[in-house]
C-alpha cells in the first residue's frame, strides 16, 4: 500500500502493535489496479509478492493517508516473518525456484484466514503475516481484546478495576486510534459488555464512572463457535454476525456487575481493614491524618510567608518546592535576583518549625574552591581538626546524633564558585539511600579535639537547599550535578497579585499553625504515599517520551540523555503528591511537564550549532520556529501526557538567549 503522505512516529508504533485478519485478494479486487494477479514474481525472479485484503477495522487517522481506499496490503519474501511462516509449511524459499514456489504460495494461502501485522516505511505499509487459519473468510471481522493482567490478578481482579475501584485496564492490541473504545471485552470465559475510554496511554482503558457492566459466561461450546481465530490470549477476531449474536446475547442476558460488585467491596473492605490495614484491592490504606497533616503544613507555609516574610509565591511554586524537598536530597531555587529565593527557604524552614541551631544559613563566596572551605581539615602534625567558620561539621554530627529532627543547610548563591569543586564530596552520596558516610579523614590518624570522627553519617534528616542566579557573574552547573537535583526557577508573580494576597490576610487566630513541627519520619515516611518506585508506575505515553527525549538529545551529544536516576526521581516526584480528597494538588500532567523541565532541560546549553536542533530559533521576523524537542511535545503522544507549557517555554527562551547570545545556559 502506497502512501500520500509520512505517518507519524507515533503512529507508526500504534500501527506495528496492531494485528489484523485478511485474505488473498481476488482477481476482480485488483481489476481496477496495475496488479496482473493476487500472486506476482518480480521481473528478476527473485521475490514472491501476494496481495491481502484486510477483513477488519484499520484506524481511520491511518486510512486517510493510504493512495488508494481498497485496502488491499502488499507482502513478499522480502520480509524476514513471511519467509518463516511459509517455511512453517514447508514451502522452503531457498531450495526451490520462485516460478515453482508460486503455485504453492497460491494454495496455502487461497481460501483462508491471513492473520497479519502491518509494517509502516516512509512511503509503503507492507504486510507481516503471524498466522494462517484454515477457515473460510467471511466478509467483516471485529476485534474482541481482552485485558492483560497480572499473573496475580483474575476476574475479581477485573470486576474491581471495572465497577470498584475503577482501576486501568490494558487492552494491548487496541489502541485508542482505533474508535470507538471496544464494547465488548473478553476474559478467561467471561464476555463483558463495558463503555470504556483512554485517558493516559494509547492501550489503557478506564471505565466511565456510573456506567453499567454487563457480562456472560460462555460455555466451550460457544467460544468455539462464536470466537473465529485467537491470536496471542488477548485477542480474538469475530465474524460481524457473531459479535452481532455475542452482543446481543449479554445485552440480554447479562447480569449487572454494578450491583453484585458494590456490596461486596464494601463490606469486604472494611473487613480487611480491620484485619490488615489494607484494602481487597491490596493497596494501602493510609492514615486518616496522612494527607491531612501535610495539608496543614502546606497551608502554614503560606500562613508563614504572608505573616513574617512579606514576599509572594503562587501555590504552584510552593508546592514544586515542597515536593522536590521532601523527595530529593538537594534542591536549587534559581533565576533572577530579587524573586525571593532566599526568603522562600528560610520561611519553609520556619515553617517546619526547625530551632535556630538546626538550619544553617552559608554564604558561597568565589574563594571555596575545595571541600575543606565548607568543612575543614586536619593538621596531620598537631593532630587536631580545623572546622570551617561555616559550621557545617558540627551541624552534620547534631544531625547524625538526632535523625528523628529535621536539619536545614542552606547554600546561599551557590554558583558564585563552582559547585562541584567545593560540594563534590557530597554528590555521590546524596543519590546512595543507605549508609551515607562523609569522610573527613584518615580513620588511622589520632584526633585530639575529640568531637570529629574520620566518617559521618548522612541520615535522610538532611535538607539541603541552594540558591542560585545564572548571569556573568556566576558558574555554569555541570550534568553531574544537574543529575541529581531539581532546579525550580520561581517565576516572578504580578504585583496585582501580590497585593491581592497581602490584602487578604490567613486568618489563623485560632492557634491552628502553632506547635505544627515536622518531624523526619512526617517528611521521609508519612509523607510518602509510593514508596515502591520503579519505571513501572508512568504510563507507556510518559515511557516513550521519556525515551524520545534521550534519543533525541543523545542523537546530538553522546555524553547527554535522560538518565535511569533521572527517570527514578522524576518517578518519585510524580507518585508523592498530596492528595485534596480525591484529586492530586497538582495534576499528574502538570507534574510530568514540571520535572522534564526541571531534570532534563536544565542539561540543554551550550552553543548555537548543538542547541538550534533541539530547541528551534527565531527569525528574523522574530518568529519561532520549533525544534526536534518541540516537536516531541505538540505531538499526539506529547499531548496525550501533558501540555508541556512550561518545558516548551523554556526552549523558546533557550532559543532567544541562542540568537542574542549564540549560546544558552
Amino acid at each position: 500500500m502506497k502512501l500520500t503522505k509520512k505517518l507519524t512516529v507515533e503512529q507508526k508504533n500504534q500501527l506495528k502493535n496492531m494485528v489484523f485478519v485478511g485474505r488473498l485478494a481476488s482477481p476482480d479486487e485488483l481489476s481496477l489496479t496495475f496488479i496482473e494477479s493476487p500472486i506476482t514474481i518480480s521481473e528478476y525472479g527473485n521475490k514472491i509478492t501476494f496481495y491481502i485484503k484486510c477483513l477488519s477495522e484499520i484506524p481511520g487517522e491511518i486510512e486517510e493517508h493510504f493512495e488508494y481506499q481498497n485496502k488491499i496490503f502488499t507482502g513478499n519474501t522480502n520480509s524476514y516473518y513471511n519467509i518463516r511462516l511459509l517455511e512453517q509449511y514447508d514451502i522452503f524459499m531457498e531450495r526451490e525456484h520462485y516460478v515453482d514456489l508460486k503455485p504453492k504460495v497460491k494454495n496455502l494461502l487461497e481460501n483462508r484466514l491471513i492473520i497479519f501485522q502491518l509494517d509502516p516505511k516512509d512511503e509503503f505499509i507492507y504486510v507481516d503475516m503471524k498466522d494462517i487459519e484454515p477457515i473460510q473468510p467471511e466478509q467483516q471481522y471485529y476485534l474482541l481484546p481482552g485485558p492483560k493482567l497480572k499473573l496475580s490478578e483474575d476476574n475479581k481482579d477485573l470486576a474491581d478495576k471495572l465497577v470498584g475501584n475503577r482501576r486501568p485496564i490494558g487492552l494491548d492490541y487496541y489502541p485508542d486510534i482505533l474508535t470507538p473504545a471496544p464494547e465488548l471485552i473478553i476474559y478467561d470465559d467471561y464476555l463483558y459488555r463495558v463503555d470504556l475510554e483512554c485517558k493516559s496511554n494509547p492501550t489503557t482503558y478506564f471505565q466511565k464512572e456510573l456506567s453499567e457492566v454487563k457480562y456472560i459466561q460462555l460455555s466451550p461450546e460457544e467460544k468455539s463457535q462464536y470466537l473465529d481465530v485467537m491470536y496471542d490470549d488477548y485477542l480474538y477476531f469475530v465474524s460481524a454476525k457473531n459479535y452481532d449474536y455475542l452482543w446481543q446475547k449479554v445485552e440480554n442476558e447479562g447480569a449487572v456487575l454494578n450491583d453484585e460488585i458494590e456490596t461486596e467491596v464494601v463490606i469486604g473492605n472494611e473487613e480487611m481493614r480491620e484485619k490488615t490495614g489494607k484494602t481487597t484491592s491490596g493497596l494501602k490504606v493510609l492514615p486518616d491524618d496522612a494527607y491531612q497533616s501535610e495539608l496543614r503544613f502546606l497551608e502554614k507555609l503560606k500562613y508563614t510567608i504572608q505573616k513574617d516574610f512579606r514576599i509572594f509565591h503562587t501555590d504552584e511554586t510552593l508546592l514544586n518546592f515542597h515536593l522536590s524537598v521532601k523527595t530529593n536530597s538537594i534542591t536549587i531555587l534559581g533565576g533572577m535576583s530579587g524573586t525571593g529565593k532566599t526568603q522562600l527557604a528560610k520561611a519553609y524552614a520556619k515553617a517546619l518549625e526547625l530551632p535556630k541551631e538546626n538550619c544553617l544559613f552559608i554564604p558561597i563566596t568565589p574563594s571555596y574552591q575545595e571541600p575543606a572551605d565548607i568543612l575543614g581539615y586536619l593538621n596531620p602534625q598537631t593532630g587536631l581538626y580545623h572546622e570551617s567558620d561555616t559550621g557545617l561539621v558540627s551541624l552534620l554530627l547534631e544531625a547524625e546524633a538526632h535523625p528523628e529532627q529535621l536539619y536545614m543547610v542552606i547554600f546561599d548563591e551557590m554558583n558564585l564558585s563552582q559547585v562541584e569543586h567545593w560540594f563534590s564530596p557530597f554528590l555521590s552520596l546524596l543519590e546512595v539511600n543507605d549508609e551515607r558516610e562523609l569522610s573527613l579523614f584518615n580513620e588511622g590518624i589520632q584526633v585530639f579535639n575529640g568531637k570529629y570522627k574520620p566518617k559521618i553519617k548522612l541520615n535522610d534528616n538532611l535538607i539541603f537547599i541552594g540558591t542560585a542566579n545564572f548571569d556573568e557573574t556566576t558558574k555554569s552547573f555541570s550534568d553531574r550535578l544537574l543529575d541529581r537535583i531539581n532546579i525550580i526557577v520561581p517565576q516572578k508573580a504580578n504585583f496585582s497579585d501580590a497585593i491581592d494576597f497581602y490584602r487578604h490576610p490567613i486568618q489563623a487566630d485560632d492557634g491552628r499553625y502553632e506547635k505544627l513541627p515536622v518531624t523526619t519520619e512526617m517528611m521521609r515516611q508519612t509523607w510518602m504515599y509510593q514508596k515502591d518506585i520503579g519505571l513501572h508506575l508512568f504510563t507507556d505515553d510518559e515511557i516513550y517520551i521519556l525515551d524520545e527525549i534521550h534519543r533525541i538529545i543523545h542523537e546530538q551529544d553522546p555524553q547527554k540523555g535522560v538518565s535511569f536516576r533521572t527517570a527514578l526521581s522524576i518517578a518519585e516526584y510524580m507518585f508523592n503528591i498530596p492528595m485534596y480528597g480525591e484529586k492530586p494538588l497538582i495534576s499528574r500532567k502538570k507534574a510530568f511537564d514540571l520535572q522534564i523541565n526541571q531534570r532534563i532541560l536544565t542539561k540543554i546549553k551550550g552553543i548555537d550549532t548543538f542547541l538550534e536542533k533541539l530547541v528551534g530559533y527565531y527569525d528574523e521576523n522574530n518568529e519561532y520556529h520549533n525544534g526536534l524537542l518541540t516537536d516531541l511535545f505538540q505531538s499526539a503522544a506529547g499531548k496525550r501526557t501533558s501540555d508541556f507549557n512550561e518545558s516548551i517555554q523554556t526552549l523558546k527562551n533557550k532559543a532567544k538567549e541562542m540568537n542574542i547570545y549564540g549560546f544558552a545556559n
